[in-house]
């Protein structure tokens, strides 16, 4: 009998067809297999190994540290539908404050900064020192804290106007309103004052229960009131100067009859 004629069972034909494939140069003993399978290493595994589920979670697993911690954490942020956590900013430091500085001295504008007087007179009245000698009547409350009456350029300013008005000092009494507070009911006892000129003082400030504006007569008790700016507003070599100049003079001729 020839070996072309032998005729093996196919249960045996497929057993050695299986062991062909199978081994390889390393080892051709059908029992070395799978012992060289499990000394390879994982990271000689083919791609297609980790394609299982059970491969996946321990890939992921598998890493530690920081960025394997984060990365996992993100994922699962991910897969849940959660706001992703971003890192919170840093608090911005307080401004720095700044120390205020000396506050500035406002200019002395002239006007008077006494306080306002009750209607009723005070009970210890003294008598006005005043400028002048008051024939005429006529009494001007002015406002200069840093003289007894008026400076030398305001008080030739003031007698330019009453020479303008046919007057003098000896007509006039001036009051300066910064050494003695003016009581109106007092000017009318101690002075008989008719008209009275304000210059930088408020109506209320010398008790009188109105108020009126500047530059117009206002007739109260027996009395002709003006207000007007202060003198040394008047004073000034300006076009401003010049206009409150203008407005007096035409008050004044009106208040004179002249």
């Amino acid at each position: 009998m020839s070996f072309e004629n032998i005729q093996l069972p196919s249960s045996v034909l497929s057993g050695l067809y299986k062991q062909v494939v199978v081994t390889d140069d390393y080892d051709q003993v059908p029992g070395k297999r799978e012992k060289r399978m499990e000394e390879m290493s994982p990271a000689a595994k083919t791609p297609q190994a980790m394609d299982s589920p059970q491969a996946a979670n321990q890939g992921l697993n598998a890493g530690s540290g920081p960025a394997s911690s984060t990365t996992t954490e993100a994922s699962n942020q991910a897969v849940a539908g959660s706001n992703p956590v971003f890192p919170t900013a840093a608090a911005e430091p307080p401004p720095v404050q700044q120390k205020a500085g000396p506050a500035l001295t406002a200019p002395v504008s002239g006007w008077s900064t006494s306080p306002s007087l009750p209607t009723t007179p005070p009970e210890d009245a003294t008598a006005y020192r005043f400028l002048g000698k008051n024939a005429k009547h006529v009494a001007i409350i002015v406002y200069s804290p840093a003289d007894a009456y008026l400076p030398d350029d305001q008080l030739q300013l003031l007698t330019k106007m009453l020479d303008a008005c046919k007057l003098n000092l000896g007509d006039v009494a001036i009051i300066n309103q910064a050494s003695h507070p003016v009581h109106f009911t007092q000017l009318a006892q101690q002075l008989k004052a008719e008209k009275t000129l304000l210059f930088g003082i408020q109506p209320e400030q010398i008790g009188l229960p109105l108020s009126f504006p500047a530059y117009k007569e206002q007739e109260y008790a027996g009395c002709t009131y003006l207000l007007a700016n202060p003198l040394g507003d008047m004073n000034q070599p300006s076009e401003e100067g010049k206009m409150l100049k203008g407005k007096l003079w035409g008050c004044l001729k009106k208040m004179f009859n002249i």
